[in-house]
């Protein structure tokens, strides 16, 4: 089983390499990336191991250190799915299925689970969830074989390794607890007997220990890095990281609040990214292999389902997020649909009637999938965070600091500052960290501290920074603050316009592109075929979703210094209302759109009204391409923009 396994792997790592970003990806990839360089604390609840391993992957002799960590990603997705094949293979032979038949169903599986377009999505962007669904798979492995007939020897090995790897999934990822019921099964299939149970578990316990302790022991120890997020060098910072208290719903934060519309929302979002990512028709076999399975091992075949409810009750309520969370429950399903296909193919009399059809089932599943899924998942051209985050540097003027709002533009500069070493002059820090009670860009407010003599933190320090000067310039884009900035600091014109006031003068997209295109190019040992520079965004393509949302955010900063001075200053303000507006709209069109132009010779107040309506037409247009893909959360976003922006303003 070792070659088709091997050959599985290889297939799949080749076509994630084909499709990888040649560079850094929005969300958090560009954050561990820099934390990767840095040796820092990522967000909580940290992710040690990988940080490590994406260190080691720096060294490899091709590419950027992006590059070389999104192969280390495209090497993990492709390790998870042909493992999980290689599982279906061997529990088929075990339970008397020829060879070349369990070869044909693993083969099914690899290609089915691999190629489902929210893993290949991850599979080409450098952030830690392959690795999450690799450390998954082998505990799914290691418990399947920790109860298959072996001596006591055997056995008790069998119990210290996969104490051992469950330890280092840990250190990884606290998701991999949805692997919990596999777990105690295998630890309890693999221990033999009540005498010998007590000396196997303290052992398993200690070479447990010794890899967690990773999770525990990395975070203080690097708290003293660039990048610290929620220094956590005393023990009650340090349980509130690792836990990572920040996202436990609290009374009063809707965000994060359980309730039955969210229940409701996630599970229709979930049946409908199961069937995109998942033909039906390709699952047919589960409830054959469900029964198979539960027949011949049922303590592992009841762990495995455990693990999708557990998997299910804990992501389902979050459908933001479901996508890249469900990913175990979506292996242990094809995982059961591969043994339907082996049993399939097994009740074929003639062998090799039943290995052409189970290994035609394999190809054929893995060419629907592939057809579907390439120009979704197609990312080689991708270079619109690498393109952002060089913009929004060149518009920061020598000796900057910007204050970023998260995802979008702070993670990207961090990867632009530690990684790539551009513009080691300008600080990017978060906004956030500042302001909030829950300490996290704690190596920012440390490297302000030593570079400009700043007061330590809070809404005074904020104002310092954002003052008259001489202090340092300070620029921020649209950000959650902005009512409390407005409001509460009471911001003259010239530092409340930041960073906005620049943009129109210092963006250079056909500049930046070239530049980006050249970098790109020097980062990657393959042929890159890039887009016209108009046509960076597809409609077609759901990934470019992410890119639209973070680069109009740009635009928006300008809208929402518009609404600030209609809102709070009125008809005094008309003349820069309508300017921020006009330059929104400018900035916008080509994201969302032509978007209608105001009648010549409005009075300012007009004037500013009726851009705000042209920028608010085209959020309700971008709303309603997003509601037709039932691209919920952005849908909601964008129709609520375009709500605030249609607002009656008084004169």
């Amino acid at each position: 089983m070792i070659v088709p396994a091997a050959a599985a792997w290889l297939g799949l790592f080749l076509v994630y390499l084909r499709c990888a970003a040649g560079t850094f990806y929005f969300e958090d990839s560009p954050e561990l990336l820099a934390c990767a360089a840095t040796l820092g604390n990522s967000h909580d609840p940290g992710y040690p191991l990988w940080l490590l391993a994406c260190r080691l992957a720096f060294l490899l002799p091709v590419g950027c250190p992006a590059f070389r960590v999104n192969l280390l990603g495209a090497a993990c997705a492709a390790g998870a799915a042909a493992l999980l094949g290689a599982l279906v293979a061997a529990a088929l032979r075990a339970w008397g299925r020829p060879s070349p038949v369990a070869a044909g169903a693993g083969l099914f599986v690899a290609l089915v689970w691999g190629l489902s377009d929210t893993f290949w999505w991850q599979a080409g962007i450098g952030d830690k969830y392959p690795a999450f669904y690799l450390s998954f798979v082998a505990l799914l492995w290691a418990s399947w074989r920790a109860g298959t007939p072996a001596d006591g020897g055997m056995r008790a090995r069998r119990f210290l390794g996969l104490s051992l790897l469950a330890a280092a999934a840990l250190a990884h990822h606290p998701f991999i607890l949805f692997a919990l019921p596999a777990v105690l099964a295998g630890l309890l299939a693999s221990s033999k007997g009540p005498r010998r149970f007590p000396r196997l578990a303290a052992v398993g316990l200690v070479v447990f220990i010794l890899p967690a302790s990773t999770r525990a022991l990395y975070p203080p120890v690097r708290a003293v890095s660039d990048l610290d997020w929620g220094d956590p060098r005393t023990a009650s910072r340090l349980v509130h990281y690792v836990g990572a208290a920040r996202y436990r719903p609290v009374a009063g934060d809707s965000r994060m609040a359980v309730t039955q519309s969210a229940w409701g929302t996630g599970t229709r979002l979930f049946a409908r990214l199961l069937r995109e990512d998942i033909p039906v028709l390709l699952l047919v076999g589960f409830p054959f292999g469900l029964t198979l399975a539960i027949a011949r091992a049922p303590v592992w075949s009841l762990a495995a389902l455990a693990c999708v409810v557990l998997n299910l009750a804990f992501a389902i309520h979050t459908p933001i997020k479901v996508a890249r969370w469900l990913g175990p429950a979506w292996a242990v399903i094809v995982m059961l649909a591969g043994v339907g296909v082996g049993i399939f193919a097994g009740w074929l009399r003639r062998p090799r009637a039943a290995l052409c059809a189970a290994f035609g089932a394999a190809l054929l599943a893995g060419a629907w999938q592939a057809a579907r899924g390439t120009a979704r998942n197609d990312l080689a051209r991708f270079y619109a965070a690498h393109d952002y985050a060089r913009n929004l540097l060149v518009s920061l003027p020598p000796g900057a600091v910007y204050l970023g709002r998260g995802d979008a533009d702070l993670f990207t500069l961090w990867a632009m500052r530690f990684v790539e070493g551009d513009r080691p002059d300008v600080e990017a820090v978060g906004m956030g960290s500042l302001v909030d009670q829950v300490p996290a860009d704690v190596g920012g407010d440390r490297r302000l501290l030593s570079r400009f003599r700043m007061i330590r933190g809070g809404w005074e320090a904020l104002r310092w920074l954002l003052g008259p000067p001489p202090q340092p310039g300070a620029f921020y884009a649209k950000t959650g603050y902005d009512r409390e900035l407005w409001e509460t600091l009471g911001l003259g014109l010239h530092r409340g316009r930041g960073l906005v006031a620049r943009l129109p003068g210092q963006w250079d997209p056909a500049g930046s592109l070239a530049e980006t295109r050249r970098a790109v190019r020097a980062y990657t040992w393959r042929g890159i075929r890039y887009a016209r520079a108009g046509a960076v965004f597809d409609l077609d393509r759901p990934r470019d979703e992410l890119a639209r949302d973070a680069l109009l955010h740009c635009a928006f900063c300008f809208s929402s210094l518009g609404s600030q001075f209609l809102v709070f200053d009125g008809p005094r303000r008309a003349a820069e209302a309508a300017w921020s507006f006009g330059v929104a709209r400018r900035l916008a069109e080509p994201l969302l759109g032509p978007l209608p132009e105001p009648s010549d010779g409005l009075p300012p107040f007009e004037l500013a009204i009726a851009e705000r309506m042209a920028l608010a037409a085209g959020c309700e247009r971008l709303s309603g391409i997003f509601a037709a893909r039932e691209v919920a959360p952005l849908a909601y976003s964008y129709l609520a923009a375009a709500d605030s922006l249609r607002i009656r303003v008084a004169r």
